[in-house]
């Protein structure tokens, strides 16, 4: 499975229905062995965030590249800074960063990439970037 080639197919479907700019950059086709159903949940669930969460003008920017043996995904979305605290927790089961703006959802979307993107022997980061909030993770193949 090309975890690019899944992007991409996500990537067509989302500039259809969204005004926000979505821009890709995945140079490479990028083979790894996963369960194509499942990190196709974990980037559906990723680009979707990106684009509910995002906040003033701004694209939204996903980067995927291979280094050694290892597959990265990126994703960014302009937002203001995530406290430490968010930064700390967001990964977590049921947790909402801010619950008084925002009634929709479980809070179960993150964990649930976390969950298995670690059964792939990956691991999940967020981090504020200069212009937003950047999720990414990466799995070896």
């Amino acid at each position: 499975m090309a975890i690019s080639k899944i992007q991409k197919r996500f990537y067509q479907k989302m500039q259809k229905t969204t005004q926000r700019e979505i821009v890709l950059a995945a140079p490479q086709d990028i083979p790894v062995t996963a369960d194509k159903t499942r990190i196709a949940q974990v980037i559906t669930n990723l680009v979707s965030n990106a684009l509910k969460y995002a906040q003033g003008e701004g694209q939204i920017r996903i980067k995927i590249y291979r280094r050694s043996t290892t597959a990265y995904f990126f994703i960014e979305n302009p937002h203001p800074p995530l406290s430490q605290e968010t930064l700390d927790k967001v990964f977590d089961t049921f947790y909402r960063a801010d619950t008084a703006r925002d009634r929709s959802g479980t809070g179960l979307g993150l964990s649930i990439v976390k969950s298995i993107i670690t059964l792939h022997r990956g691991k999940c980061q967020v981090q504020n970037t200069k212009t937003g909030v950047e999720f990414s993770f990466q799995i070896p193949f």
